[in-house]
């Protein structure tokens, strides 16, 4: 099942930094959400957020 933005937001750090590209950590959600990008491109991720993700995938 595809997971939704809401859902991969809640996993990131929320900073709003913009490192990823996008101007908003939700920005970045749903960008990742449509497969545009992987959620890899955030720098704050923790591993832990992207094995959970990856294992919803």
């Amino acid at each position: 099942m595809a997971l939704k933005a809401l859902d991969i937001f809640k996993l990131t750090p929320k900073k709003n930094c913009k490192e990823c590209g996008y101007p908003t950590c939700m920005a970045f959600s749903m960008k990742v959400a449509s497969g545009a990008v992987e959620v890899e491109k955030c720098p704050h991720m923790s591993d832990e957020s992207i094995q959970k993700l990856s294992e919803a995938t």
